[in-house]
């Protein structure tokens, strides 16, 4: 302890040279410079850019996914053009970027600081950080590397430069990265659970969750992953069958349909009801043998015989002999009928009403599958 005398009057009072304590770091200081801070598979942000991660619980390969794709964006790379940045896949542009040799690379961070847009792009994070977002936008964005791509692509892509009209983009550019995730998780799934799948397999997977919302949950990912992949096999060529059918002429459908979720829905009722495609016929003759396609003209001389049985609550082997002797052999061609007619084709002069029946036939015949099953579902209840 100093025992500092009391001076006499007028002399200079000597206090020490140094200080007890050390010098305080700033906090971005901190951040930005201490390795020991740092917790795998998270990044830590100077608050200049600091957007909060959302609370919310998401699967590990999800956050895996995140972790890679924005180590991958705050590498340094060859810049694509505007016409690039906003016409490709971050996929596609870290494929093409790796197989560049031009010495010409820096981050897309750098790029936006040495252009001037530091400032800009402050009030930008602030914007995001304090408006009520998506739990995986608010996730996403805390990552620097994603954070500044999609500034990238929203400054010289779409050339915005106002604050607000750069957070609204970049927002709504979120399904890019959902779209890079979900492919992530394809293959992250496929080696989890050892899948066997072929290259075609999972060139379908990823088409089909590419541009689709998946439930990141702990647990769901592989569940809805796998569970596609089951369908898949067992579907194997249908996908592609009825996937030609519903963005053919031979089908008119509400515009506000989603294709997706319908070709999904028909290929598991003909799984279930043991369709089995054939590579040797035409695809026409497959769309016939299906019920996909009604018989053209109403000519119902087929030798091929819908199976009724399966196909329609209420039919079982019994009615599917009677109707094949009474030359019922098509959806369409049950379709065309009504309850009277079918009961004299059949002979039936008893009190059956087949009306249900023919109906389940119409939904058929016309490929409204969802329609179908929701109709079955309300006979199953009765």
């Amino acid at each position: 302890m100093i025992n500092l005398k009391t001076p006499l009057i007028g002399t200079k009072i000597e206090r020490p040279l140094t200080t007890y304590y050390d010098k305080i770091t700033r906090t971005s200081d901190l951040l930005l410079g201490s390795g020991k801070l740092a917790v795998p598979g998270r990044t830590l942000v100077p608050p200049s850019y600091y957007i909060a991660p959302a609370t919310t619980s998401f699967d590990d390969m999800v956050k895996e996914a995140l972790y890679e794709l924005n180590t991958a964006l705050s590498k340094k790379m060859v810049l694509p053009d505007a016409n690039t940045i906003v016409s490709s896949s971050i996929k596609n542009l870290l494929e093409n970027s790796e197989n560049t040799s031009n010495s010409t690379k820096e981050t897309f961070q750098s790029f936006l600081q040495k252009s001037g847009y530091s400032g800009p792009l402050i009030k930008v994070a602030s914007e995001i950080n304090t408006s009520r977002v998506d739990a995986f936008i608010r996730t996403a964005l805390s990552n620097l590397g994603i954070f500044f791509f999609l500034a990238y692509r929203t400054i010289e892509g779409n050339g915005i430069k106002d604050t607000s009209g750069i957070a609204t983009n970049i927002m709504e550019s979120i399904g890019l990265v959902q779209s890079y995730v979900n492919t992530k998780l394809i293959s992250k799934v496929i080696k989890n659970e050892n899948l066997n799948v072929t290259q075609t397999e999972v060139t379908k997977m990823e088409n089909y969750f590419k541009n689709r919302e998946i439930d990141y949950t702990p647990g769901k990912p592989t569940q809805i992953i796998e569970a596609f992949f089951v369908s898949l096999k067992e579907g194997g060529s249908l996908f592609g069958l009825v996937r030609d059918f519903v963005n053919s002429d031979k089908v008119k459908l509400p515009r506000d349909i989603n294709k997706d979720e319908l070709i999904k829905k028909m290929v598991d009722y003909l799984v279930n009801i043991g369709y089995v495609y054939d590579e040797n016929i035409s695809q026409d003759d497959n769309l016939l043998k299906s019920g996909l396609l009604p018989d053209a003209g109403n000519t119902f001389d087929n030798t091929m015989v819908d199976d009724f049985d399966g196909a329609i609550e209420g039919v079982g082997a019994a009615i599917q002999k009677r109707f094949v002797k009474a030359g019922i052999k098509r959806f369409a061609h049950l379709a065309s009928l009504d309850n009277n007619k079918l009961k004299t084709l059949l002979n039936d002069k008893g009190i059956t009403d087949y009306t249900d029946i023919i109906k389940q036939a119409k939904f058929i015949a016309d490929s409204k599958f969802e329609e179908l099953i929701a109709f079955q579902k309300n006979l199953n209840k009765k």
